[in-house]
């Protein structure tokens, strides 16, 4: 599809990312979140953007919606 941007990634510790899921806290993935959408919306020039996620990350994408929801146009999880 054209004109959709996406970035996909693995949380600290999970998949093919580096750390240790021991040191992974709820402060450092609502970060990660805030910095990948930030990234994704610069590299792209988006205006509108989407998050989701699944299982565990599904209720972490949840929070930051209801922390930060200006930030995002669609919550998908």
């Amino acid at each position: 599809m054209q004109g959709v941007a996406s970035l996909r990634f693995d949380l600290r510790g999970h998949g093919g990312s580096e750390g240790q899921q021991e040191e992974l806290t709820l402060s450092t993935i609502l970060n990660d979140i805030r910095a990948s959408l930030a990234a994704v919306k610069a590299a792209a020039g988006a205006d509108a953007l989407a998050l989701l996620g699944a299982s565990f990350a599904g209720g972490v994408c949840g929070y930051y919606a209801a922390k930060r929801p200006a930030d995002l146009n669609w919550l998908v999880y």
